[in-house]
């Protein structure tokens, strides 16, 4: 290997750092403003069957007028209000007060998000997708 590679490589090495610094930076930035804003991000289940995906989630507080649910066929968004206030304590032994329940989860096969159902029973979200179909049969003339 000759210098302009050996100084290529570590230049490429230097910049893979630096983007892996920036992005931890990012990562933590976005998981301080979670936490300064009150939204918390719930423990949460998936499931599947050969006909449906399930995913519950834990949402203690919630009512089911305080969740809005957003589906895409790979993806479920979660939103949600807390009706009293969820007080933990964090890293430093601050209490935080929460307020605000939001997640976004990758499901494990497509889904017909237009045939979803959902309910609220003590403390625990379940949302129920429908697989989306394999395909269509397609008749020849």
């Amino acid at each position: 290997m000759d210098m302009r590679e050996d100084d290529f490589l570590s230049e490429v090495n230097r910049m893979e750092k630096r983007m892996k610094k920036m992005s931890e930076e990012v990562a933590r930035r976005i998981k301080e403003f979670e936490y300064s804003s009150g939204i918390l991000e719930p423990l949460y289940e998936v499931s599947e069957t050969p006909e449906e995906v399930i995913v519950s989630i834990d949402m203690p507080g919630v009512s089911k007028e305080d969740v809005v649910l957003h589906a895409t066929e790979s993806r479920l968004y979660v939103d949600a209000e807390c009706k009293r206030n969820i007080c933990l304590k964090g890293m430093r032994g601050r209490e935080k007060i929460y307020t605000r329940y939001r997640k976004a989860i990758s499901l494990p096969s497509p889904v017909d998000p237009d045939r979803a159902k959902a309910n609220v029973r003590k403390g625990v979200l379940e949302i129920r997708l429908p697989k989306r179909k394999g395909g269509v049969k397609i008749e020849v003339d």
